[in-house]
C-alpha cells in the first residue's frame, strides 16, 4: 500500500509543478500536446 501512496504523492507533485509553472493547460490535448509528450517521455523512461 504504501508505494501507491508514494506514487500518487509524486504525480501530485508533478501536477502541481505543472500549473505552478505556467504551462497553458488549454492545449493539453493538442496533437502535439502535453499529454502526448508526457505519454512520450513516460514510455521512453520505461524502455
Amino acid at each position: 500500500m504504501k508505494r501507491k501512496e508514494t506514487v500518487k504523492d509524486g504525480i501530485s507533485k508533478a501536477i502541481d509543478v505543472l500549473i505552478e509553472s505556467g504551462v497553458d493547460l488549454s492545449r493539453l490535448f493538442d496533437q502535439d500536446g502535453l499529454l502526448k509528450q508526457l505519454s512520450k517521455r513516460l514510455v521512453e523512461k520505461t524502455l
